[in-house]
């Protein structure tokens, strides 16, 4: 994804409540309307994160941690990843300092 959404580090991502979300072999699949996607391994671990307490950059850790990737790497992944939701309208953004 080459528009990745500038999210400051501090910035807090809820998932969508209105989003069906089923569970199979490990990876989830999230539906909203007409939408529907399938998250990869490293997308279900985030959204699975995303309990609307942590911030971007501990969802950067996460990723971080286990895959074995730098920070720096896991913040531009996880940050093309929250864009796509948000271009999906699967998550809103907040900012943690508000």
């Amino acid at each position: 994804m080459d528009n990745a959404q500038p999210f400051d580090p501090d910035d807090i991502l809820t998932r969508r409540m209105d989003t069906r979300i089923r569970r199979v072999n490990g990876q989830f699949l999230l539906s909203f309307g007409e939408t529907a996607v399938e998250l990869s391994e490293s997308g279900s671990l985030l959204y699975e994160h995303m309990d609307g307490t942590r911030t971007v950059g501990m969802l950067a850790a996460v990723l971080a941690e286990t895959y074995g990737v730098s920070e720096q790497v896991a913040l531009a992944d996880t940050s093309d990843f929250l864009s796509y939701l948000l271009e999906n309208s699967l998550a809103h953004v907040r900012d943690s300092r508000a």
